[in-house]
């Protein structure tokens, strides 16, 4: 039955790219969707592009760790579309096609360059992690071998990119975010079912801070992984596919507030996990996934497929998307017809990058994390600044992307190894110096400096 299922969203998902196909070859629907599109579908392509691996498995893993606090995960993505709102009607106003395309508009095409280079390789960890997710759950739920697991998932997400580009992505996405809703309904439901003790009880004293939670490690958690979402290259490509401000402003809104409580019903479901079943490392998807298998009735498991599947693919398929416009857009004008030709190139190629990442590494959260915490450290500080009218040197700006890029993910590698606190004091100096050399080119800009 679980077979039938996939042969079905397989098919149905891919035509969808193929009904979109012949409209695609307009730069403006292939890259931002004809950039029409209204509340609903902008709100639930952020929901869908936000609920991927990251934010379930980094919610599930880190709620059996800090209990309810875990709900900050998702919650702090929260506190970044709310950020985003006071600059989102800018960001759609300013935007054309990427994120790269402001920073030359805002510094020159230096900064474009060194963005257009490193954003797509972090994100490929990105395009990895969903991948790698796909797989377990197809390995787990239908006995497919890692390996084929690997390669259909890849196949299907990024044949709808390939044919449709920005129109398959947000056509799929109003289906994927639907998808993602109905499976976490139906597990928190069976949850609750089986519960037979009050919810506060399962990890008492744990919200909003505890022994193993505090403040400070929401203040970490907020700079490198709120900020993704007030400062994103996929969050910046949905602003820039609706049909106007009020539209973006409105749908970051929603967003941001039905986040709150998807992060309480993934908080709800490691706490679940870790107190009936603690021998199941909930940590991995592996574990997560045979969890579920135990927890719910086999009618429900083909739904709980499609539900994973939705939510890893339509970040796949945004993050794919994104940095293959990205790069395009180093090497051709892209607003023209031509450029598409490339592009679909550069999904293909990245597509399988990805594929080989996923094949050497089953680490979802370890290579999420660090293509997350180079781009938060990097660039963060220098497209608000830009948002803000700041006139900076070029070359300042390029040494706080460096800088504060590799102090960050330095100190994401030094928490990975176990310190925790020398970890968060490295990525948060990441983020000072990144804005103290800004505010030092600032000052600078107007002296007879190198420049484009």
């Amino acid at each position: 039955m679980e077979i039938i299922w996939l042969t079905i969203y397989s098919i149905f998902f891919i035509g969808l790219g193929v009904l979109v196909f012949k409209r695609s070859f307009d730069p403006l629907n292939f890259f931002v969707a004809g950039k029409n599109n209204g509340i609903w579908a902008t709100t639930s392509s952020l929901l869908a592009t936000i609920i991927g691996s990251s934010a379930i498995l980094g919610t599930v893993s880190m709620s059996l760790k800090y209990g309810w606090a875990a709900a900050w995960f998702l919650m702090s993505a929260s506190i970044g579309l709310i950020s985003l709102t006071l600059v989102v009607k800018k960001v759609n106003r300013l935007g054309k096609f990427t994120l790269p395309e402001l920073l030359n508009d805002f510094y020159g095409p230096k900064v474009k360059f060194i963005a257009s280079l490193t954003i797509p390789i972090a994100w490929t960890s990105v395009i990895a992690a969903q991948i790698i997710g796909s797989a377990v759950i197809l390995n787990i739920f239908i006995g497919l071998s890692y390996f084929w697991a690997v390669v259909l998932s890849t196949l299907v997400f990024a044949l709808y990119t390939f044919l449709g580009g920005q129109l398959s992505v947000i056509r799929t996405d109003k289906y994927h975010f639907v998808l993602i809703l109905v499976g976490l309904c139906i597990i928190c439901g069976f949850a609750l079912k089986k519960l037979n003790l009050p919810l506060w009880q399962l990890a008492p004293h744990s919200f909003p801070f505890s022994e193993k939670f505090s403040i400070f490690n929401l203040l970490t958690l907020i700079l490198t992984y709120s900020t993704a979402f007030l400062v994103g290259p996929d969050i910046y490509a949905r602003i820039f596919c609706a049909k106007n401000e009020k539209v973006a402003q409105v749908s970051v809104w929603l967003s941001a507030l039905i986040l709150i409580p998807i992060a309480w019903g993934l908080c709800f479901i490691g706490v679940y996990a870790n107190h009936y079943y603690p021998d199941i490392d909930s940590r991995s998807f592996a574990g997560l996934s045979q969890m579920l298998k135990n927890l719910l009735p086999v009618w429900s498991w083909g739904l709980i497929i499609i539900f994973f599947l939705s939510a890893f693919m339509s970040s796949a398929n945004s993050t794919l998307l994104t940095s293959a416009t990205i790069l395009t857009d180093l090497f051709k004008n892209i607003h023209k017809t031509s450029s598409i030709i490339l592009t679909r190139g550069l999904i293909t190629l990245l597509a399988i990058f990805s594929l080989g990442i996923a094949l050497l590494t089953n680490s979802i959260i370890d290579s999420l994390l660090l293509g997350l915490s180079f781009f938060t450290g990097a660039f963060v500080c220098p497209v608000l600044a830009g948002l803000a009218g700041w006139k900076i040197n070029e070359w300042f700006v390029m040494l706080a992307v460096i800088v504060g890029g590799c102090l960050s993910v330095s100190g994401k590698i030094v928490m990975m190894n176990g310190a925790n606190v020398l970890g968060n004091v490295l990525i948060v100096i990441g983020f000072l110096f990144n804005a103290v050399i800004l505010v030092i080119g600032r000052n600078q800009s107007s002296l007879d400096l190198p420049n484009s």
